[in-house]
């Protein structure tokens, strides 16, 4: 998706959390992306987010419990699980245990 935006004339940063899998929990994700978005982007310039799967969870939390909501115009979702997902019981990590 990040390649057809920038054909479309978008400005496109992508950010990997770490760690995946679940391993870690939503609100630790959160943090490194309000790090990321702090450090990158400056406190006046207006941001889109697309978070897919667990990262529309991550989004979520750094948008209504880290103050993101003040800097991020729009967000959208893609396949992520707000009301939790039955996959997550498939795997241990911080964040799966979170998204049952």
């Amino acid at each position: 998706m990040s390649a057809y935006l920038r054909d479309l004339g978008w400005s496109v940063y992508t950010l990997d959390l770490s760690p995946q899998w679940g391993n870690a929990s939503i609100d630790e994700l959160a943090q490194q992306m309000a790090d990321y978005i702090d450090k990158n982007f400056e406190p006046q310039q207006p941001l889109d987010i697309v978070g897919l799967s667990m990262g529309g969870l991550v989004t979520r939390y750094y948008l209504q419990r880290l103050g993101g909501m003040n800097r991020v115009q729009r967000f959208i979702a893609i396949s992520s699980p707000h009301s939790g997902t039955w996959t997550a019981y498939t795997l241990w990590g911080k964040g799966c245990i979170q998204m049952r």
